[in-house]
């Protein structure tokens, strides 16, 4: 029944989409191409025969030529664009035999002017057998963004390795939105080797142009004439090599910010007319419903924003000038879906009817910390929020984040850095202050109840999620059954226990007036003892430490900012042993982590805290940093034994141990990392007891010594192996070149098996001084 809704649910909204977009659609059955030479305008660049012997020679993935030329007019805008491609290795086939060639036919037009193959001194015109369609790709769709744009996909034929694939075509037409105003970014770099780059602009002489440098020197070469000539060139480009874990605001590649915009007050000039806040008589009712439900500003604001971020559905058609004007209210009212321009302009709409001062704001959600460095430009943002003045304080309101609930002072600020408010008389960019979390957002209780040695375990876990975190798990459990959840849970956690079941699903309690959230697991864990052992993490700080794989750096690392979790783990054991208390704390410039256990009588309890300080770390700072995130990792768990004489009550006490060792001249003390826990990260390390694993088996002479070795042994729990009432299970392997046998015994009181391993040997090495 569900599928067959799902599917009608499909189709009404592919009717309603066509229904919608009829001249969209109308001019899609026009899209085409046309094949004739460039304009006179386009300088044609002669290939250097010297560059393409070398670089047929070494085979290297290369761009012979990356030409961009740029012509500006009263009229219109037209970009020839021409590569050259090396076909260099068996790889290169799949990805240089098919072209493709993307524009919005809503307002640009696309002339191919050739497609060839260039093998040895021959030059092959692949156009006459290329097949050449027009797909509707729609990248952006499951983001549900239709933005109409179009792909020409030439594929070629009978491309080989060594050929040259050369293709020259011009885009004519610029979007309309801009009205008539020209912004454009000069990139100067690629992803691969490329012998001639060349940038080249033509621009009306009567008309202003600024322009901003970014991580570069290259300055054009400029030739006046009835049109200004801006010529940027580089050859033999290096391919820009990145790195992981990067800051959204950190660009290393170099580019140069053309435009036509000189300060911030000329993009809200543009922008200003396009966001025109008009209620219609269906609104005005919806909006008066509000008025009459309360006299409080701040319970209208709240109303306002819940009725756009809810009932307005998140999803942008963005065709032609709707990449960047908003959709009018009213429309977007009527339909219930918008993007994230539609959503401000609505808000702002129905807040200001109801006499609160709002405005939408323009932001980049990645580099809104270095907009200030930018040539002013509307394609300098990617999202739209609005502005709040009430009372004297400012609130920074999001209409696509879903469910957000609690009252003004539980709000906290986007992470964008900073905003351009379309308010008349705005001449700059505005700071949006990060909220400081002063206390967690995340606290997770975990507690185990151990009645006996034997019997099932009842494990109990509460998480706690207040501000964005609650948001974000109420915007997920709206779109999870609690069954699915419940299942998601419980797969979790027998990663590590999987003889662990769920008594029941999990239980959610929400709290809207607070924006605070809890859930709640119940489960039972039979066979807690591995080994006489039972490992204990924090698997909510687990998750969060993320190492880069890029170590030696050149470039800063991400850090999730602001981010305050906790966990605490409380585990109550049938049996008493003395009382200690350890802690651990470990911070840089970054991050600070922070761990303490205390045990007392039969109640152990462990505390984990984890905060950051800022949103990167700089260069010269990462080696510290990774330091740090490895002392952290091996700080993360807790290995609880069932024997309480082998607790490990000064494990986390670094000065305790040091005047330990100090004290006990002579003896080693072993630490070594096992087992790489689930979800990139690590647990705990320990080290195994001798004869416990291949590497630390037992050297022996004969089978005799094995038989009296094992006569020998205890569990861990402190039980003597009974051999006389079972038998013994007995494997032979291979472990670094010698011969591994290995006996399989189990203890009658905890429920527990023990592998033994031992290694034949001679005397000679029984004596020597490894043994």
């Amino acid at each position: 029944m569900s599928a067959m809704i799902e599917d009608w649910t499909g189709r009404l909204f592919s009717l309603s989409f066509v229904l919608l977009n009829i001249p969209g659609l109308l001019a899609a059955r026009r899209e085409s191409f046309t094949v004739k030479t460039p304009g006179a305008w386009v300088q044609v660049v002669a290939l250097d025969n010297a560059v393409q012997t070398a670089a047929l020679a070494s085979l290297t993935p290369t761009r012979l030529l990356d030409d961009h030329q740029t012509r500006v007019t009263d009229r219109s805008v037209e970009r020839y664009i021409r590569h050259v491609r090396l076909v260099a290795a068996q790889k290169d086939l799949g990805e240089l035999s098919q072209i493709q060639i993307e524009f919005e036919p809503s307002y640009q037009t696309l002339t191919i002017h050739h497609i060839q193959i260039r093998r040895g001194a021959g030059v092959i015109n692949a156009f006459r057998s290329a097949q050449v369609k027009m797909l509707h790709r729609e990248e952006e769709l499951e983001q549900q963004i239709f933005n109409g744009s179009v792909q020409a996909v030439a594929i070629l034929s009978d491309v080989r390795i060594g050929d040259l694939i050369d293709f020259a075509y011009t885009i004519a037409g610029d979007n309309p939105v801009m009205g008539g105003k020209f912004d454009q970014m000069v990139e100067l770099d690629s992803n691969v080797l490329v012998k001639r780059l060349r940038a080249r602009l033509l621009w009306p002489r009567e008309r202003k142009l600024f322009m901003r440098s970014h991580n570069t020197d290259l300055q054009p070469k400029i030739t006046a004439g009835d049109e200004t000539e801006y010529l940027w060139e580089r050859r033999d480009v290096e391919p820009m090599e990145g790195e992981d874990h990067v800051p959204g605001w950190y660009f290393s590649s170099p580019w140069v910010d053309v435009s036509e915009f000189e300060t911030w007050s000329d993009v809200v000039a543009w922008a200003l007319p396009l966001y025109k806040a008009v209620a219609t008589p269906e609104l005005t009712v919806r909006i008066d419903a509000i008025s009459k439900a309360s006299s409080s500003p701040e319970a209208r604001l709240l109303a306002a924003l819940r009725l756009v971020q809810d009932e307005v559905r998140y999803m942008g058609i963005e065709m032609g000038p709707y990449s960047h004007q908003p959709t009018p209210p009213a429309t977007v009212f009527a339909r219930r879906f918008g993007d994230c321009k539609d959503k401000a302009l609505l808000l702002t709409t129905i807040l200001r009817a109801l006499g609160i001062d709002a405005a939408p704001a323009l932001v980049n959600t990645e580099s809104g910390k270095v907009l200030d460095s930018r040539q002013p430009s509307p394609y300098a943002f990617d999202h739209a929020i609005v502005n709040v003045r009430l009372d004297g304080r400012t609130y920074w309101l999001d209409g696509t984040r879903t469910f957000q609930r609690g009252s003004l002072k539980h709000f906290y600020n986007p992470p964008y850095a900073k905003a351009l408010v379309l308010r008349p008389g705005t001449s700059g960019l505005e700071d949006i202050p990060v909220t400081p979390l002063t206390v967690p957002t995340t606290f997770s209780d975990e507690r185990y109840r151990v009645e006996s040695l034997t019997s099932p375990v009842a494990f109990t876990v509460v998480t706690t999620y207040t501000g964005a975190d609650a948001d974000d798990m109420r915007y997920r459990l709206s779109r999870t059954a609690l069954e699915k959840l419940g299942k998601r849970y419980l797969n979790f956690y027998a990663a590590d226990n999987p003889r662990i079941e769920a008594a029941g699903l999990p239980q959610v309690k929400d709290d809207e007036s607070t924006n605070t959230l809890i859930v709640t697991e119940k489960y039972s864990i039979s066979n807690f003892w591995k080994d006489s052992i039972h490992h204990i993490s924090p698997d909510q700080i687990v998750d969060k430490i993320d190492k880069p794989t890029v170590s030696r750096r050149s470039m800063p690392l991400r850090v999730k900012y602001p981010l305050n979790i906790r966990q605490r783990i409380e585990v109550e054991m049938p049996y008493a042993a003395d009382t200690n208390k350890a802690s651990r704390s470990l911070h840089d410039n970054a991050i600070q982590f922070e761990r303490t256990s205390i045990r007392s009588g039969k109640t152990l309890v462990l505390e984990y805290s984890l905060k950051t300080l800022r949103d990167h770390v700089p260069v010269k700072e990462v080696p510290e940093h990774l330091a740090t995130l490895d002392s952290i990792l091996d700080n993360l768990g807790y290995r609880l034994p069932m024997n309480p004489s082998s607790e490990e009550s000064d494990q986390w006490n670094f000065g305790a141990l040091l005047i330990f060792i100090g004290f006990i001249v002579g003896v080693a003390f072993i630490a070594a990392r096992v087992a790489t826990r689930r979800r990139r990260a690590f647990q705990r390390q320990f080290t195994s007891r001798p004869g416990e694993d291949p590497s630390t088996a037992f050297a022996v002479t004969d089978r005799d010594a094995m038989l009296q070795y094992l006569l020998k042994q205890s569990c861990r729990c402190g039980k003597r192996f009974d051999l006389d009432n079972q038998p013994l299970h007995e494997e032979t392997l291979v472990y670094d070149g010698s011969r591994i046998t290995v006996f399989r015994i189990h203890c009658v009181l905890c429920n527990s098996d023990r592998d033994l391993y031992f290694k034949e040997a001679r005397k000679a090495e029984l004596n020597s001084p490894d043994s």
